[in-house]
């Protein structure tokens, strides 16, 4: 190992004085020995970042801080600032036994500022792209929005609050912040038995505050249209009763999660002669606690602190619709315990630093899965071997003065914190008539419920060629999970469903990855390119399908899970080109050509019938990046590719463009005559257009384009 790596591990452990870091920081920039660095630290356990920071300190004490501060504007006037603050502390309190301890604390602020175009857009729905938001002089303009005109003028002969939305202004009425403050400290002892064995014990508490606020003055469309909603006009005065009190609506909200994690450790490393032992062991507790809570206050005056009082018992008639409704309201608690213990170990022995076994164990256990000891524990493993052939006596290759071969098999799980082994009640609603808490069971009891559990294979091909001018891996992967959480049929002689979750699934997957890192000039300028490639291909083993029907596999986007398919796939209606007298798309149903759109779409056009096309999620991936370095300067370019996959492109809809007024180039393709079909797939126009018709074009097989 070089000096200069050395002396930069010694001072991540902080063994050595300032100057001597500064002087090895400044040495590593100048000669090429990252590679080697990179190494070193990352086989001893240093942490990198505290091997290239300068810290200060003294033989027996050493401290690191650093600190930031953010302040944004958007150009829609969103504000953000962030205040964050670290510190770090090692106290050698004997010459074996040390003291670490830490900090990190964060303050944040989130304003929202103007509304956006696409989200007055959306709100404003189909009015027609030209309407005003301001008149000439810039005054604001009221617009249609969700109630006619003439109705928002009159209603009320005037005794009721405005009833327009001016959305140019709107959210001058509207604050709406959100704070977050955060603090995390952690603490840690490590003592030296030997210098071959060492005990370390290292415990985290972390509490993070969310406080969420949203004030809607009475200026605001939301405030006003609530009172005004709930508004009663006596009949003989006229004169209007305030269910919901005059004044602002402010919604509270806060979110307060708390972690604590604490771990034991034991290691045991040795060199001698021709061999070499690492061995760890030990137990981690971890426990994430949540709160969550919101409340609404009606009639608040944000100058005297005041609040207005609502009867959330009674039912008031509706101004608009005259029905008995209730004012609502969003008082909600909530909290979430998730508890998870772990034992585990690792050990790797080498022999003649060519030939290496290492195995490793855990135990791991979740609250999530009831008290059956076999569904709450969940044994996990994994071994593997190693040879470095390069080094036997027989290798004669000069020219590849690394070749390492290593394979490894284990087993690792997952646990879904939103699924339990208990039955859940939801105390989500109350009584209207005795205001009383409702109790729904959102789950049922399960004690089969168990971990998911994935099993992976990994072999790989290490190697150096031409002196460590070009240097890489080659390696296989094959994963299986099992045990995952899927929909499968229950008898509902004893339950009220047809389907639950439960342990069913399962999925496979295997693939390559290679990569490769050249230096291609060596000397005051350096020039190196680093090459990374990934091949991929999964599939669905098993899976029960809640329902066939076509129509619910035409997004992408989500999984598919049909069997013997990729999770995540392509399917489509399939294509029978352009009807050549009117242009309208035809499609097969019962393998017949039809533009019958509610049988090409409905629930008789199962999966089964539709075509496959392909995996929506890229099956290979390819990197390629130069660096080209001079003294303390050096420029990086990198292109990357993702390749083998599928999606669905966009086209007109005639249903969007009538009632939304949105368009789309495909337009100006669209067949108008006879034989156009031969030139084009976008169908001819009709009014009123048919959702059906649309739906099918959309989702049809001419549509999917490789990506």
């Amino acid at each position: 190992v070089s000096p200069v790596v050395e002396l930069l591990a010694q001072n991540a452990l902080g063994n050595i004085s300032t100057d001597q870091a500064e002087a090895g920081i400044t040495s590593l920039r100048n000669h090429d020995l990252r590679e080697d660095f990179n190494k070193y630290v990352y086989e001893k356990g240093i942490n990198f970042q505290q091997a290239l920071t300068v810290r200060g300190g003294s033989k027996n004490m050493a401290w690191n801080m650093s600190g930031g501060w953010d302040n944004n504007t958007s150009t829609l006037k969103e504000k953000y600032s962030r205040i964050n603050f670290r510190t770090g502390q090692t106290f050698k309190i004997t010459p074996a036994l040390e003291l670490t301890t830490g900090l990190d604390y964060t303050q944040s602020t989130a304003t929202a500022g103007k509304t956006g175009y696409e989200q007055t857009r959306a709100q404003l729905g189909s009015l027609p792209v030209y309407t005003s938001l301001a008149d000439n002089n810039g005054n604001a303009l009221p617009v249609l929005y969700q109630y006619r005109g003439a109705y928002t003028d009159t209603a009320g002969a005037g005794k009721l609050l405005d009833w327009n939305w001016y959305p140019l202004t709107d959210y001058k009425q509207i604050k709406n912040t959100t704070n977050l403050q955060s603090v995390y400290v952690n603490a840690g002892l490590t003592y030296k038995l030997n210098k071959y064995i060492s005990l370390n014990v290292k415990y985290q508490y972390g509490k993070q505050v969310t406080d969420g606020k949203a004030l809607y003055n009475i200026g605001s469309y939301f405030t006003r249209d609530v009172i005004n909603t709930y508004t009663v006009l006596n009949t003989a005065s006229g004169q209007p009763l305030y269910n919901v009190p005059k004044g602002a609506i402010l919604d509270n909200e806060r979110n307060l999660l708390e972690t604590q994690h604490i771990r034991g450790q034991s290691n045991y490393n040795r060199q001698w002669s021709n061999h070499e032992i690492n061995f760890l062991a030990g137990a981690e507790y971890r426990k994430i606690n949540g709160t969550y809570n919101s409340f609404r206050t009606y009639g608040y005056d944000p100058d005297i602190l005041t609040t207005g009082l609502v009867d959330y018992k009674t039912k008031f008639a509706n101004y608009l619709t005259t029905n008995q409704t209730l004012i609502p309201s969003r008082n909600g608690f909530g909290e979430t315990d998730n508890r998870n213990i772990s034992f585990y170990g690792n050990a790797a022995y080498t022999l003649r630093h060519k030939y290496t076994v290492s195995a490793s164990a855990r135990r791991d256990a979740s609250n999530l899965f009831g008290a059956t000891p076999n569904n709450r524990w969940l044994p996990l493993w994994s071994a593997g071997v190693a040879w470095d052939i390069s080094k036997e006596d027989f290798y004669s290759i000069h020219d590849i003065s690394l070749l390492k071969f290593r394979v490894s098999y284990g087993a690792s799980g997952n646990a879904d914190p939103s699924r339990s082994a208990y039955t859940i009640l939801d105390y989500n609603t109350v009584s209207q008539y005795t205001q009383l808490p409702i109790a729904r069971i959102s789950q049922y009891k399960n004690n089969t419920l168990s971990w998911e559990k994935v099993n992976m294979l990994n072999a790989g091909i290490d190697f150096s060629l031409f002196g460590n001018r070009l240097q890489g891996s080659i390696e296989y992967y094959y994963k299986k999970g099992v045990n995952l959480f899927g929909t499968t049929p229950v008898d509902y002689t004893g339950l009220p469903l047809d389907f639950v979750v439960k342990n069913v699934a399962s999925i496979a997957g295997h693939g390559f990855d290679i990569g490769l890192n050249s230096k291609n000039i060596i000397g005051k300028i350096n020039w190196s390119t680093q090459l990374n490639l990934n091949f991929n291909k999964d599939k669905v083993l098993h899976y029960y399908l809640l329902n066939k029907q076509g129509s619910n596999f035409t997004n992408g986007n989500f999984y598919s899970a049909i069997e013997g398919k990729p999770v995540y796939a392509l399917y489509d209606y399939k294509w029978a080109g352009l009807d050549p007298l009117t242009g309208d798309p035809q499609g097969y149903y019962q393998e017949q050509v039809s533009k019958n759109y509610y049988d090409l779409t409905g629930p008789n056009t199962l999966i089964t019938d539709m075509k496959y096309i392909g995996p929506t999620l890229p099956t290979a991936t390819a990197s390629v990046g130069n660096t080209i370095s001079w003294n303390n300067i050096s420029v990086t370019v990198r292109i990357t590719g993702k390749f083998g996959y599928w999606f669905q492109r966009s086209s007109i809809n005639y249903t969007n463009l009538f009632t939304n007024r949105v368009g789309h180039p495909d337009y100006t393709m669209r067949w108008q005559q006879p034989g156009d079909e031969k030139t084009t797939d976008v169908p001819s126009i009709i009014y009123p257009a048919n959702l059906k018709r649309d739906n099918f074009y959309e989702h049809s097989e001419v549509l999917a384009t490789k990506a």
